[in-house]
């Protein structure tokens, strides 16, 4: 009896003590992870999923991981931004940040996007250059089948 107590005792504290413990965790990015941007890019956007205290950062580097200068860094609420001095050139990026929880304890990551001149073409333009060359070819079949004279007469 004693043995169960203690462990509903345990289980129960872990519950409540679970959500005050949790870290701060990288929920979206803009530019995000693995994207690809076309056009310019001046600012950095890293939303976490609790609040930010001060004094977290972002490093910005380029291709041969050559460090991008003019990064500025602030933090409001759960938000981590960095402001660029110039605009990305076209290439591909790497962020490194660190993000001060609220409750003090950091927590790091990186990802990396690239900056292209021409959009990323969506999935459905992918889909018509598939599709409609096939229904051309089908069609094409259809009619040679229809317009051939028939055996029987």
């Amino acid at each position: 009896m004693k043995a169960a107590r203690a462990f509903v005792i345990a289980a129960l504290a872990a519950v409540v003590a679970g959500p005050v413990l949790a870290h701060s965790e990288l929920a979206s990015a803009v530019p995000a992870p693995g994207a690809t941007v076309a056009g310019t890019v001046s600012v950095l956007t890293l939303t976490f999923s609790r609040a930010l205290a001060a004094g977290g950062d972002v490093d910005l580097f380029a291709g041969a991981f050559q460090a991008v200068p003019g990064v500025t860094t602030t933090t409001s609420e759960n938000v981590l931004s960095a402001r660029l001095a110039e605009p990305l050139g076209l290439g591909t990026y790497t962020v490194q940040w660190v993000a001060i929880g609220a409750d003090g304890h950091p927590t790091a990551g990186s990802y990396q996007f690239a900056v292209t001149n021409r959009p990323a073409r969506p999935l459905w333009q992918w889909a018509l250059l598939l599709v409609i060359p096939a229904m051309v070819a089908a069609g094409g079949l259809v009619w040679r089948r229809i317009r051939r004279p028939s055996a029987d007469l």
